[in-house]
């Protein structure tokens, strides 16, 4: 494999009928880490993820994958993947349709089903053994589809907006159980989301997309090592008449009621900032110096530069 990665794509596109769905995409996703494609839907993640799957052929470029060139007429059987809009047959329950996925796959369901029955455990499916699948919420499907991934033992795991129907405290143990079978088994894991506020902790390395481009892929470490920030936290929300009032707009990031923008030494646009909204009739909660910036953080100052925001 070229460089410690599983994955590599050279130059490649993708065009529907004229239209881009990924332009001209250059990725390395490194071997034995979580990788996170983050962006906006219909940015181009779930094409990039179909390209390396194989359920499509791109229109340029070269994709590799565990080190040989993608094959699109005998896809990997060493990959676990899920989608994000699937279907399980309906009159099937969770073990009938586990013990047919191990048939197809060739592997005895008694040697698996021990770790399976832990998963279920910790996914809370128990209550759900004799149900039939049509019958689930998408919430539980969705733990399902996920559990299904894992079968198998991959090399290599790839989810499409795994999180999806997810109440938080499945969401929790989804990236629990991700991060430790990727120590234990040493395996490659990808997902793609858009939810950019629970990502900040969960992967080792990220890839942004925007407008079926990738502006930047980047180590987690990277962005922890960004600039110092200052951030001023407000008693409300910044309305439109405040942000008009902002100086350097460009250097500024709002969310709701949180400022942020690169720490100056002498405070001076801390000052300036502090004075409006003073005089527009804002308090003043808490003031932060810290030198990271979250994965929202760093992806807003992306699109910022790219000019979208």
């Amino acid at each position: 494999m070229t460089g410690n990665s599983v994955i590599e794509l050279n130059g490649v596109s993708k065009l529907y009928k004229g239209k881009a769905g990924i332009l001209n995409c250059n990725l390395k996703i490194p071997e034995g880490q979580i990788t996170a494609f983050i962006g906006k839907n219909g940015a181009g993640k779930t094409t990039t993820i179909k390209l390396i799957m194989g359920f499509l052929k791109p229109s340029s470029g070269k994709i590799t994958v565990f080190g040989k060139e993608k094959n699109w007429l005998n896809p990997c059987k060493d990959i676990g993947y899920l989608p994000e809009i699937f279907s399980f047959p309906p009159l099937y329950t969770i073990h009938e349709l586990f013990s047919s996925l191990a048939g197809m796959r060739k592997i005895s369901y008694k040697t698996i089903k021990e770790d399976i029955d832990v998963l279920i455990e910790l996914f809370e499916l128990k209550e759900h053994l004799k149900k039939n699948i049509g019958a689930m919420s998408k919430g539980t499907k969705q733990k399902v589809g996920i559990i299904q991934t894992l079968l198998h033992k991959p090399k290599l795991i790839i989810f499409d907006e795994p999180t999806t129907g997810l109440d938080p405290l499945a969401r929790n143990r989804f990236f629990k159980v991700i991060k430790e079978y990727c120590l234990k088994e040493r395996a490659s894991i990808i997902f793609s989301s858009h939810e950019l506020k629970e990502l900040s902790d969960q992967a080792n390395y990220y890839s942004f997309f925007h407008q079926n481009e990738i502006i930047d892929s980047i180590p987690a470490e990277e962005i922890l090592q960004t600039e110092e920030k200052t951030k001023i936290f407000t008693d409300k929300d910044i309305d439109e008449e405040i942000y008009r009032n902002l100086p350097e707009k460009e250097k500024i990031i709002v969310e709701k009621n949180k400022i942020i923008f690169p720490k100056d030494n002498d405070n001076t646009f801390l000052n300036q900032i502090i004075s409006i909204l003073i005089g527009s009739g804002v308090n003043i909660k808490d003031i932060q110096n810290k030198n990271s910036l979250t994965v929202e953080e760093y992806y807003f100052n992306l699109l910022k530069k790219k000019g979208a925001m």
